[in-house]
């Protein structure tokens, strides 16, 4: 315990006088505290009752939700049955095969063929119906090569399989007799 000349030295100093004051202020401010206490309870009905929403604003909010989820209900229903559905092909490795799109696309010009990820095989089964050919694969793999090709049908067979030909995987070959081999 400090003795009472030691506290006088103590309080003549402008830190312990700033310390005295700190320590008194901290005082008084708990001693407040203590006095008043506050009714939790009290102040909780206070602030709900100033913080309430009314009636009318859930009831709103609940058939918003109910519209939405409606609405995103019929919009699936319309999306999966105005999609057409295909039976999936496999190809030789189990695999679902890649769609394939054969469209004749005119102009005032000229007609051409346009074949978009189709195979081999349907390309040349299209040039064999339209030029009046025959074709003959010596490779079934070539079968299933696929191609985004457009093909102008004012072109010459010989002109068509050239144009094929300058696929990597693809080699064609054109007989006398109108028969084009695949190899």
């Amino acid at each position: 315990m400090i003795n009472p000349q030691d506290m006088k030295d103590l309080l003549q100093e402008p830190d312990g006088k700033e310390l005295y004051q700190m320590a008194a202020e901290t005082k008084k401010a708990f001693a407040h505290e203590q006095e008043t206490e506050i009714d939790v309870e009290h102040e909780w009905n206070k602030f709900a009752a100033r913080h309430t929403t009314p009636w009318y604003v859930r009831y709103r909010a609940i058939a918003a939700c109910a519209a939405l989820f409606v609405g995103v209900t019929i919009a699936a229903i319309v999306h999966i049955t105005a999609t057409p559905t295909k039976p999936t092909q496999q190809s030789e490795d189990g695999k679902p095969a890649p769609t394939e799109q054969t469209q004749q696309v005119s102009t005032s010009e000229q007609e051409m063929f346009v074949f978009d990820n189709a195979t081999l095989k349907t390309v040349l089964m299209n040039l064999a119906v339209h030029y009046n050919a025959e074709v003959e694969f010596r490779n079934s793999k070539s079968r299933n090569i696929r191609l985004h090709v457009q093909i102008d049908k004012g072109l010459s067979l010989q002109e068509a399989v050239e144009l094929l030909n300058h696929f990597d995987k693809v080699n064609l070959k054109l007989t006398d007799n109108n028969t084009i081999i695949a190899e």
